[in-house]
């Protein structure tokens, strides 16, 4: 049946790795995948609705950036509630002995797999970009920042990501055919946000660096010739609170995220193997492992989400 498959849909990219994987299967391994899986979705699941609820709660945020922050874990939770599920169903046509149907089951679960990862990815990381992007904007404009900032604008820019991530994953699937040169496309795409991400990370710790040392040789008085007085240095600590936050969920889904896109580059150039497979399971359970590691990450760095969540776990287990 897959052999038959392979001939009905030749340049399908999905159908040589299922066949590929089905025909060297190595079902411990395919267990482990399955399993790490169906405990890193309830993890998603869970950890990301606890996320949304605090930031429900939260109001110490500026309400642009709480909303850039709230798609980020809407992403995670679909992840893990959408997803996932659709990967562990295509662990699981592997392990099936039913060969009648094995294929079919196969490609169709990693297709549709396939197509809600990387538009939920995609948004994550056009999020991620647009939350360095907004740190940055906060160091530049000052007060200016609240003004230009607004939250209209932050929801047509996330409504724009949206669009983009969705027609750009929908017209790389016509009839369910997976193409190598749009693969290409998207890791580069990805490389592209992550480096415009670690760009603006980058100006904003040179621009603080700068500006705390022209502070120190003048005595106390900033660049704009008035005296710093405890109320700017609050601010100043709570802005580098925030970056050093909103850095350490940009360096998770970096380190999570490059395995992926290598392997995607390696899948767009050669023809898949068992060995490939193995790789290509591991990077796809690492882009989920960051939907679970985020709301960890925002529990440990931003003390409101952390006390909100408290709060919200008190209630409910009230032990």
């Amino acid at each position: 049946m897959a052999q038959n498959f392979s001939d009905e849909n030749p340049r399908s990219l999905l159908a040589e790795i299922c066949i590929a994987a089905s025909n060297d299967l190595q079902i411990s391994y395919t267990i482990v995948l399955l399993v790490m899986n169906a405990l890193l979705s309830i993890i998603a699941s869970l950890g990301n609705t606890l996320t949304l609820f605090a930031l429900q709660k939260e109001s110490a945020l500026h309400p642009p950036s709480k909303l850039l922050f709230r798609c980020l874990a809407l992403t995670d939770l679909l992840n893990g509630c959408i997803s996932q599920p659709l990967y562990i169903l295509y662990l699981v046509s592997l392990l099936t002995k039913h060969q009648d149907w094995r294929g079919d089951l196969c490609l169709y679960s990693a297709t549709f797999d396939q197509i809600t990862t990387n538009t939920l990815c995609l948004v994550s990381l056009l999020t991620s970009t647009a939350i360095s992007i907004d740190r940055l904007l906060a160091l530049n404009l000052g007060l200016r920042y609240r003004q230009v900032v607004t939250f209209k604008r932050t929801s047509l820019v996330l409504l724009f990501l949206w669009v983009v991530s969705i027609g750009s994953v929908s017209s790389s699937y016509p009839m369910l055919d997976y193409n190598k040169a749009e693969m290409f496309v998207g890791a580069a795409m990805c490389v592209s946000s992550l480096a415009i991400s670690s760009f603006c990370y980058a100006k904003i710790v040179w621009k603080i660096r700068q500006h705390q040392r022209r502070v120190k040789i003048n005595g106390g008085i900033n660049n704009h010739g008035t005296l710093c007085t405890d109320s700017v240095a609050l601010n100043n600590a709570r802005y580098k609170k925030t970056v050093s936050s909103v850095l350490w969920i940009q360096l998770t889904l970096t380190i999570c995220y490059l395995p992926i896109i290598v392997t995607i580059g390696l899948v767009s150039s050669k023809a898949p193997t068992s060995a490939l497979y193995a790789a290509w399971g591991i990077a796809v359970t690492l882009v989920y492992l960051n939907s679970s590691l985020n709301p960890f990450l925002y529990c440990w760095k931003i003390n409101e989400i952390r006390a909100a969540v408290k709060g919200i776990v008190s209630l409910l287990f009230p032990f």
